[in-house]
């Protein structure tokens, strides 16, 4: 997943990017005026910053933008009071809010109506079975060792991925299996899925959003968002 810059953090590192812009008057042409350390990291600071504005959709004036910058890094004077940046700061936070908190919302609305879409035809397939939970989970490998229990502690391989398979987690890529409380800090969806498992065994889960991470999603998982977890039980303590 992409991670998004705060708004504190975007500035910072305008402040960065705008040292180049003191000592440039034309934009780059294909590269050829960064040909020194100090011009690539101005240009690359200037750019993200440039590009994390508009992913945010936040509407600036480019040149007055740099202008303060400019400003504000050659100690000029302000054509702001402090107090009407302040205030217009704090507005502009409270827009952003409310802003990020509408997309959220819109797009856990369209995650659920995509899973549920999702989930309904994958339990049709088969090999699925589907809990009262909603859990859905199919017997990749059959395990012959020794029972997961609710509460216990398990030490696993795992994938997770969106349904547009996207991988947003993986032990394999470490190549170094983890251990799990299945009691404590697991997504419901483990708890109740892996005490299905024996030892050497390998399932599959689908998970709607209430038994993974629910309307809000986390930093890797989009809110609403279904997921899917291939799950290798090394080991029961």
């Amino acid at each position: 997943m992409k991670a998004k810059f705060t708004l504190a953090a975007a500035v910072v590192l305008a402040c960065a990017g705008a040292i180049g812009l003191l000592h440039r008057r034309a934009p780059a042409a294909g590269g050829a005026d960064l040909k020194t350390k100090k011009a690539k990291i101005s240009y690359a600071l200037g750019y993200t910053v440039g590009k994390s504005i508009r992913d945010q959709e936040v509407e600036v004036d480019a040149d007055v933008f740099v202008r303060a910058v400019r400003d504000g890094l050659t100690g000029g004077k302000s054509t702001m009071s402090e107090a009407d940046m302040t205030a217009t700061m704090k507005a502009f936070r409270r827009e952003m809010m409310m802003l990020q908190k509408e997309r959220a919302e819109r797009l856990a609305a369209e995650n659920l109506v995509r899973g549920k879409a999702y989930r309904d035809a994958h339990a049709k397939e088969a090999g699925v079975q589907v809990a009262a939970s909603g859990l859905q989970y199919k017997v990749l490998r059959a395990g012959t060792g020794k029972q997961a229990a609710a509460g216990g502690i398990v030490t696993i391989h795992y994938t997770g991925r969106l349904i547009d398979g996207t991988e947003f987690a993986s032990t394999y890529r470490s190549g170094k299996a983890v251990i799990r409380a299945l009691g404590q800090g697991v997504i419901p969806g483990w708890a109740e899925g892996i005490p299905l498992m024996k030892e050497g065994a390998k399932f599959q889960f689908v998970l709607p959003p209430e038994l993974a991470y629910g309307k809000r999603g986390s930093s890797a998982v989009p809110p609403g968002a279904t997921v899917i977890y291939e799950i290798e039980l090394i080991k029961v303590q």
